[in-house]
């Protein structure tokens, strides 16, 4: 349902909804990595797959805005107002393609995967052989924690005040929802 309340559609754009959009995504990225940083110095295969849902949530929901969708455009650190360091672009080179090739698609390049067969003792030849398999589980931005929250807390600031903005242009006591 697009208007409650005297808005329209037309009142809010495509780019304003994806920067409210983004707001969101930016603060979800947040909260992964807030998280994440508490990972322990040694932990379980069980503990490091939880931890590794937070990493791998922080460059998914970081990524998203500056990703091709349905209906929104790409935002652009121009709409942002943020002008970007040399060691700031690269970080996000970095959680892009960390993204891109490891987190939502599997290239061949980044696997890092160990395979052996495993035979039983004491059965003999005809054992079956059984399948040990280790992935890295290391974590890629772990030596950049305090980098990365920083960054994050950049981005989400800068979404937040261009929300702000925006919402001085809506009429007063106005309510906008976007409901699928």
């Amino acid at each position: 349902m697009w208007g409650v309340w005297g808005l329209s559609q037309s009142e809010l754009k495509a780019e304003e909804l994806r920067l409210v959009q983004a707001m969101y995504d930016f603060q979800q990225a947040l909260s992964a990595w807030t998280f994440f940083i508490e990972v322990p110095d040694s932990i379980s295969e069980v503990e490091g797959r939880r931890f590794r849902c937070f990493h791998d949530m922080m460059a998914i929901n970081y990524w998203r805005p500056f990703s091709a969708s349905s209906g929104l455009p790409k935002i652009s650190f121009k709409k942002l107002r943020i002008s970007l360091s040399s060691d700031q672009k690269r970080l996000h080179n970095r959680i892009r393609d960390y993204r891109n090739k490891i987190v939502a698609h599997t290239d061949e390049e980044r696997m890092r995967i160990a395979l052996k067969a495993h035979s039983i003792e004491g059965l003999g030849d005809k054992a079956p052989r059984l399948p040990a398999i280790a992935f890295d589980r290391g974590f890629e931005f772990y030596s950049e924690l305090r980098e990365v929250e920083s960054w994050l807390r950049i981005v989400v600031d800068a979404a937040a005040h261009s929300v702000y903005d925006l919402v001085q242009s809506l009429p007063p006591d106005k309510e906008f929802r976007k409901n699928a």
